[in-house]
């Protein structure tokens, strides 16, 4: 996966596997008062504009609806770093939805813009909190604001205490002007691997106390390693270091009781949903899935042989 994509791809997971990932991020952009019970739809995120050239593609991260009275709409985008055209896009991504979500009469035709905001993974000193799109007509100038969430303004303790699900698989990215300096000095990378044991307790908080079922436990410990996979390729030892953590959280839910199922019956059925399951969640090999959840050589031949893997 390209590196331009692999952030969008786990922010689009995150964001559309679950309104618990996302209402607390409104939240904080917009002093909103959501519970977590409110109603969200995931609308339409493609959209397509005429160009002298051709017919041009627009994919938003994230356009849903919030129900309720009011009914809000929103359109809510990942950026990794600090981007000059980032605000042009976002005033194509908004036009382009205002002119489908319109109401038109004899007279009058009416245009809704989403209320819009970025996530910068990256950002500079230079990088403001809201930006904002002016639309000059003849009768005035017309204001579109853009929310800004800047990733690294936010401390694990403040992840956790404005329950900030979203941020969790990007939390890596907090660090990486260190990553050189923890994978070889180990007192800075087990502060690190302290952090990430925090995040593995705080989940099976959340699970135990009902604000994540086990699913969306699961889900944020997979785009976690997906994130680290990427960030941490040039520094193993770190990067082992957070995956054996990260991967015995996946371990735990369902796939640790699918494996000791699996061997107290004498069968591989466990190992191969097992192997298969976190394969396909995050798009890595056999081997791979093996080493993350810890399965010896006989697990992993017997995963090959049954599921005819290379």
């Amino acid at each position: 996966m390209q590196q331009s994509t692999i952030y969008d791809s786990v922010f689009k997971t995150t964001i559309h596997d679950s309104r618990r990932m996302i209402l607390p991020a409104i939240n904080a952009l917009y002093q909103e008062g959501y519970r977590g019970d409110e109603e969200l739809v995931h609308l339409q995120d493609e959209h397509y504009i005429n160009t002298p050239e051709e017919i041009k593609e627009l994919d938003t991260d994230s356009y849903f609806m919030i129900k309720g009275k009011p009914e809000k709409r929103y359109h809510f985008e990942c950026q990794s770093t600090p981007d000059s055209t980032m605000l042009l896009r976002m005033y194509q991504y908004d036009s382009q939805v205002a002119f489908w979500d319109n109401s038109l009469e004899v007279d009058k035709l009416t245009a809704r813009y989403p209320q819009s905001a970025v996530l910068f993974l990256r950002h500079t000193r230079n990088t403001p909190d809201i930006m904002h799109i002016y639309v000059e007509t003849s009768q005035g100038r017309v204001l579109q604001e853009v929310r800004v969430m800047k990733l690294k303004n936010y401390s694990l303790d403040k992840i956790f205490e404005k329950r900030l699900f979203l941020l969790i698989p990007f939390y890596i990215l907090v660090h990486e002007n260190r990553f050189k300096v923890c994978d070889e000095d180990e007192m800075e990378r087990e502060k690190i691997i302290k952090e990430y044991k925090r995040i593995a307790v705080y989940l099976e908080e959340m699970v135990k106390s009902g604000e994540l079922n086990e699913y969306e436990r699961n889900m944020l410990a997979s785009m976690v390693l997906k994130v680290v996979e990427h960030c941490l390729e040039k520094y193993e030892v770190i990067k082992k270091g957070i995956e054996a953590i990260m991967g015995g959280v996946l371990l735990d839910y369902p796939a640790k009781t699918i494996l000791n199922t699996g061997r107290a019956e004498g069968r591989a059925e466990g190992r191969k949903e097992m192997v298969r399951n976190l394969m396909q969640s995050m798009g890595i090999t056999a081997e791979k899935a093996c080493e993350l959840l810890k399965l010896n050589m006989d697990d992993y031949k017997s995963a090959q042989e049954t599921l005819l893997l290379p």
